[in-house]
């Protein structure tokens, strides 16, 4: 329970230090932008710089309790360091997405969505890194009815996904920094390594 209490304490600091901020940002801070990167939703600063604390404080809890919940629980002793730093991966994400916000508050025309998609980038690049040592369960990775009938089917899929996810992730990093302003196909890249593995895991196990 202490790395819950930290990890807790870590997303009230993030807010605390936000709510610091608020006299020195616009009334109104932007949440939201088209594929064009235009900024089409604003809200209060309160409110706004209240979504991400909330969001990581809900993803600390839920990734607390997941293993609790898992019938392969026992499982996630083989693999805790890593399930420990796919958390603060997490963390460390929701809290860029802050400074973002925070960010377009001082420097509005800043192409927010070029920023957010190259952390997603990197995001995918971190994940890919760790996908293939986690180990069999119901919540974490690549689960599909094929992946969690077989041991080696998990593991095969896992690795593959966790290639996919890097190069997936670079490509998105170098699109969002040489197309700025056309960042919907990022979408397709997305979706592909999310589906390639699904696929994988299907023809491994039919093998």
């Amino acid at each position: 329970m202490k790395k819950l209490y930290i990890k807790l304490i870590y997303t009230g600091a993030m807010f605390a230090i936000s709510y610091a901020l608020i006299p020195y940002l616009p009334q109104e801070l932007i949440v939201h932008w088209n594929f064009q990167g235009v900024a089409d939703n604003t809200a209060p600063a309160l409110q706004a710089l209240a979504i991400i604390p909330f969001v990581t404080a809900i993803s600390v809890i839920v990734f607390h309790f997941l293993p609790l919940m898992d019938p392969k629980k026992k499982r996630y002793e083989e693999f805790a360091d890593v399930y420990e730093k796919i958390q603060y991966i997490f963390m460390a994400f929701f809290t860029y997405l802050q400074f973002i916000i925070i960010y377009t508050g001082i420097e509005p025309k800043t192409n927010a969505l070029a920023l957010i998609f190259a952390g997603i980038g990197v995001l995918f690049i971190l994940m890919g890194n760790y996908l293939g040592k986690i180990r069999q369960n119901y919540f974490v990775g690549i689960r599909t009815p094929w992946t969690i009938d077989n041991e080696r089917v998990w593991n095969k899929s896992n690795r593959f996904a966790g290639v996919c996810f890097v190069v997936t992730g670079m490509i998105i990093i170098l699109h969002s920094l040489i197309f700025p302003t056309q960042l919907a196909y990022i979408m397709f890249f997305v979706l592909s390594s999310a589906l390639a593995p699904v696929l994988y895991s299907f023809l491994i196990f039919k093998k």
